[in-house]
């Protein structure tokens, strides 16, 4: 299971139902998906837990594409397909991006500069 980590136990982002198409041109497309909290009562400091989902469906490959994204300062790689394996948990645990501040895109304050590979699917969580 995918889930952020956080200090207060929460759901996985790909298990609730909020979900945002924030990018889709060209053949790529990009989504943040997220879980609300049990109990709308309970206060959430940082919001909920975010996951991006972005799909490249050209056969073009990107070494740097720039997707906007909520204010935040870190997003770890949690899955990535390429030439058709799956990479997860263990072989892109290290791998962790820096949000560009200030630099504004798809309707968010922040982008974050990814690697598409062709025909790919990539899950990156908000860790920061």
């Amino acid at each position: 299971r995918l889930s952020a980590t956080s200090a207060s136990p929460s759901l996985s982002p790909l298990v609730g139902d909020g979900v945002h198409v924030c990018h889709a041109h060209g053949g790529v497309l990009a989504y943040l998906r997220w879980a609300e909290v049990a109990d709308s009562r309970t206060p959430q400091q940082d919001g909920p837990d975010l996951a991006l989902v972005v799909l490249n469906f050209t056969n073009s490959s990107f070494p740097m594409y720039e997707l906007g994204v909520p204010p935040s300062s870190q997003w770890r790689l949690a899955l990535s397909t390429v030439n058709g394996s799956v990479l997860s948990a263990g072989d892109v645990a290290d791998i962790k991006l820096n949000v560009t501040p200030g630099k504004a895109a798809h309707g968010f304050a922040c982008t974050l500069p990814v690697a598409l590979p062709s025909y790919c699917a990539s899950i990156f969580l908000r860790t920061g």
